[in-house]
């Protein structure tokens, strides 16, 4: 199993790793439950669309997307 890298090809041993392409409410619900039972050292990536990229970045998880606990990544 290949470990995963954000876009600044900074390797991770343990990630969480999300895929959701709707724009529904529960998925920054979804995304704090799992944020509070990894450790805090393991980064939490998210595999998006288009049609939801506005909803999260504009989310309560805003500031883990800017501190860099959450990094994005846009599947088109």
């Amino acid at each position: 199993m290949k470990a995963a890298a954000n876009s600044s090809n900074k390797f991770y041993p343990c990630i969480a790793v999300m895929v959701e392409f709707r724009a529904v409410d529960h998925i920054v619900t979804v995304v704090h439950n799992v944020n509070q039972h990894i450790p805090s050292s393991w980064p939490i990536q998210i595999f998006h669309g288009k049609e939801n990229q506005y909803f999260i970045k504009n989310s309560t998880l805003a500031p883990l997307i800017a501190s860099g606990k959450i990094f994005l990544t846009l599947m088109e």
